[in-house]
């Protein structure tokens, strides 16, 4: 029986004109019997190489055996359900943990863990206290930590989509932490699921598996529910799973599969496979289908469905990254540090464009129930999304670089978004976290009010409140929480349509949504409201700023939170 295994990527057409030298192409190969287990042998006669449906001539079939395993497992606690379904993820990977050779070396890693906490280790009481921790909260959106309550939304919509994003940078993560490692590495992927059709996992087609490619790295994606668990249909959810385990070359697990059959088996395969080589011209920078037969009897291959070759020579060297049109659908990967709060302060300009500044200070909470260290400075690089490089630079932390000229980026941009790439560097250097997102401008020629998030300055002193109200640079604060012992100016940036003056008033509000005052004025220039909000007369807690504009018949609304401590 010949056993086939075939891919085709729809978006794929076309090749550019380019010469090319040949050069090798190698592609791991899982080869088993009609029981599942390994096979010994295989030879390149066995086999059959087809590369866009042309015949190939394979140059070599190696037997490769890992005395040793590295296995990262992502524990998707945003999409799995808590109770059966967690305890049922929670007991495989426990008894799958503990039957690993002493040598395997393993990773719990969870979706908005900051890459440098994602440590591989042969320590298994480490791994197994991670595990514990670990609970499943799927369709709850109630922030766990301070940080995530800042960072994500708390309306279902939203919400999900935002954790989508997290799920997913978190698996680029882990591609790019085994890249760096320079080893095959295996992804576990626990989980619901989620929509293959949302914008963030149609990312993963494009960057997250061309990664995976290069660096030889495979998913297999077990689903977490038990048989018969409601919403364990053929819906996009696993259609999604299927997708990342088979363009990998790994193997998915449907739901009410065996997860301890599914761990065995991803344990074997990591330990045996074959690797094809063959010699190939292609340096056009795309996908390539690859079609494997073999043509033993009651033998079946398991391949990745193809390969991602270079980009041509000229092309690589005018440092183009995106030079196919096919690769200008949305494809930025998105990922959101848990190490650091940062702000984006916008302005209307006089031509109509956003004036910029970013400033960030640590997740100092975070740090320190973890034990991690705290980022000192931020290499930040932010452009527009036709590739125009609006800033590039090292950024200290607004705490504490309050008065130093590098303690913010400004920077002008177009309505629609910019990307921003960050570096988040450690005391003495070292690379502890990277973060990755698109922020988006407002249109402010549009017919509707425009309020943007309020801003906050800190002072301490009526002078310090007094110079601050004068000078329109002075950087704001990205936190949202403040000692009762400063004193707040408060800018709140409001335009009318086309950019026309709005009216802008904010009172604070308990926790219960009881008004305790209407915010007085300060005064300021450059049609920016700016309030002062003295914070000694409110006890410790959680407060909101409830924020209007209203111009002419048009208005708008905004609620901010925040919290006062001691």
């Amino acid at each position: 029986m010949i056993r086939a295994l075939t891919v085709a990527l729809a978006f794929v057409t076309g090749t550019l004109p380019v010469a090319a030298q040949d050069r090798p192409v190698s592609l791991d190969v899982f080869v088993t019997d009609r029981g599942g287990a390994p096979v010994a042998a295989i030879r390149p006669a066995d086999l059959e190489l087809l590369v866009d449906g042309v015949p190939q001539t394979i140059a070599a079939v190696r037997p490769e055996t890992d005395a040793a395993g590295a296995f990262a497992i992502l524990l998707d606690e945003f999409h799995i359900a808590p109770g059966p379904s967690t305890d049922r993820v929670r007991d495989a990977v426990a008894r799958f943990v503990d039957a690993l050779p002493a040598g395997d070396r393993v990773a719990i890693v969870k979706p908005l863990q900051p890459l440098s906490s994602i440590e591989l280790s042969t320590d298994r009481v480490e791994v197994r206290d991670a595990l514990a921790s670990f609970a499943g909260r799927k369709g709850d959106y109630t922030p766990r930590t301070a940080l995530e309550s800042q960072l994500m939304s708390r309306a279902p919509g939203p919400a999900e989509a935002e954790r989508i994003q997290v799920v997913v940078s978190a698996l680029q993560a882990l591609v790019s932490q085994f890249a760096r490692l320079r080893e095959r590495g295996v992804i576990v992927l626990m989980s619901d699921g989620f929509d293959a059709q949302s914008e963030a996992a149609k990312a993963i087609t494009l960057r997250t598996l061309r990664a995976a490619g290069h660096a030889g790295v495979v998913i297999y994606a077990m689903d977490s529910r038990a048989d018969g668990e409601a919403g364990t249909g053929e819906g996009p959810e696993a259609e999604l799973m299927r997708m990342l385990a088979a363009e990998t070359g790994g193997a998915a697990v449907a739901a009410g599969g065996d997860l301890d059959a599914a761990l065995a088996r991803m344990r074997r395969d990591a330990g045996t496979r074959f690797v094809v080589t063959w010699q190939s011209s292609l340096a056009d920078g795309k996908f390539h289908p690859v079609e494997l037969r073999v043509k033993k009897r009651d033998v079946a291959v398991r391949a990745r469905p193809g390969y991602w070759a270079p980009f041509p020579a000229q092309v690589r060297h005018a440092g183009l990254t995106n030079p196919l049109p096919f690769m200008s659908v949305p494809t930025r990967p998105v990922r959101r540090s848990a190490l650091i709060q940062p702000s984006f302060a916008v302005r209307r300009i006089p031509d109509g464009r956003a004036r910029v500044t970013f400033t960030w200070t640590p997740a100092r909470e975070y740090v320190a129930t973890r034990g991690l260290p705290t980022p000192s400075a931020i290499r930040v690089s932010i452009t527009s999304p036709d590739g125009t490089l609006l800033y590039r630079g090292t950024v200290a932390s607004v705490d504490a670089a309050a008065s130093s000229s590098n303690a913010s980026a400004v920077f002008d941009a177009a309505a629609g978004r910019f990307d921003v790439d960050m570096s988040i560097l450690g005391p003495t250097g070292s690379l502890l976290d990277m973060d990755a997102r698109s922020v988006p401008v407002p249109d402010f020629a549009g017919e509707d009010v425009v309020l943007l998030e309020p801003e906050f300055v800190r002072t301490h002193s009526a002078l310090e409140f007094r110079e601050a109200s004068a000078n329109a640079e002075a950087a704001p604060s990205p936190s949202r929480e403040f000692s009762r012992t400063e004193r707040l100016l408060v800018r709140i940036p409001a335009y009318g349509p086309g950019g026309s003056p709005a009216s802008v008033t904010a009172r604070l509000l308990n926790r219960s949504g009881q008004v305790m005052t209407e915010l007085g004025r300060a005064p300021g220039e450059g049609g920016v409201a700016q309030f002062d909000l003295q914070l000694a007369p409110y006890a410790p807690g959680e407060y909101a700023l409830e924020i209007a504009a209203v111009a002419g018949e048009k208005r708008a609304r905004r609620l901010v939170t925040f919290r006062i401590t001691y």
